[in-house]
């Protein structure tokens, strides 16, 4: 048993790896909105995004592109508008306050939930999960993958924070967020 969650573990760590945009999302809303809240935030929406995976099986894979494209892009889109109207805060101290602490976990969740449906990882688990019939078990390996995959990038983006001043952090940040709606529009068939 243990063996095999470690299988879909290693193989869902690997596809997500490979060209997901949630790395280069969660460390800049780290820097924004701190550990913390970003990591929880996406945990929740890890969660859930491996439960469609496991539950639904095939189904994601034939969501039709543009929609997930679409729904990418404007997620994006989203977080790159909030972060340029907020203004840069200074210090780690200013995210410890309740109000803040939520608004940065439900931008992680809504830029780890909202975007990126149907993608290698949930793909890869709704393979594993038909295969393997263990859904708990599917379930909990690539919800432990795809929260390592967070935790690198929020841990990134909190590094970032120490060598790199606000509002050259908050510029980045928003272009990270455009150039990944752009990308996704571009997906659209």
């Amino acid at each position: 048993m243990l063996v095999t969650m470690l299988a879909v573990y290693a193989a869902v760590l690997t596809a997500e790896l490979v060209g997901d945009k949630t790395l280069y999302t969660l460390g800049p809303l780290s820097c924004r909105y701190g550990f913390s809240p970003v990591l929880a935030g996406a945990t929740v929406a890890c969660m859930g995004k491996m439960a469609a995976a496991v539950l639904l099986g095939e189904l994601l894979g034939r969501l039709p592109a543009w929609f997930i494209a679409t729904s990418s892009a404007v997620t994006f889109l989203w977080m790159a508008v909030l972060l340029y109207r907020r203004k840069p805060e200074t210090g780690l101290a200013a995210h410890a306050g309740g109000a803040h602490w939520w608004q940065g976990a439900l931008v992680g969740f809504g830029s780890s939930f909202f975007s990126e449906w149907a993608d290698i990882g949930q793909i890869t688990a709704a393979v594993l999960a038909a295969q393997i019939k263990q859904p708990l078990l599917v379930w909990t390996g690539a919800t432990l993958a795809v929260m390592t995959k967070s935790v690198a990038s929020a841990t990134l983006g909190l590094g970032l924070r120490r060598w790199v001043p606000d509002g050259a952090l908050r510029v980045l940040s928003v272009c990270v967020f455009l150039v990944m709606s752009a990308l996704a529009i571009l997906r659209v068939d």
